[in-house]
């Protein structure tokens, strides 16, 4: 045999060794693209059942937080129109201190205190 018959020979056999090696691997791939077949056609077939679902939670979702955005800013108005309620009557209150005298606007302060005191005292003997 000459340095060509044997090159020619090696090669042969490791093409025929990587032939052998490919044949199991290539077996194992035409198994594992025939599973994700099966797997996309499941997925393909319960797909549009999970795509209605998830509109309909987003739908509701948006109706929800439509909701809540209309409810606080209902909430904001009505906080605003309390708070500018108590601004007047805090100013009424402001000026009708400054026109009535101390002594009785004292008074009028130490009896509600007095009041509130004699008021937690009775809870705390109805509590026992």
């Amino acid at each position: 045999m000459t340095k060509m018959e044997i090159i020619l020979l090696v090669i042969g056999v490791a093409f025929l060794a990587l032939a052998a090696w490919a044949v199991p691997l290539l077996i194992q791939i035409k198994k594992t693209a025939a599973k994700a077949e099966e797997t996309l056609c499941s997925i393909n077939q319960s797909l549009p059942a999970v795509m209605k679902n998830l509109e309909e939670i987003t739908a509701r979702t948006n109706r929800v937080a439509g909701a809540v955005e209309r409810q606080t800013e209902d909430i904001v108005l009505t906080v605003e129109k309390i708070n500018s309620s108590m601004n007047f009557y805090l100013d009424r209150e402001k000026i009708f201190r400054e026109q009535v005298a101390l002594p009785f606007a004292n008074a009028f302060w130490k009896y509600g205190a007095v009041i509130k005191g004699v008021r937690a005292f009775w809870d705390s003997l109805k509590n026992k």
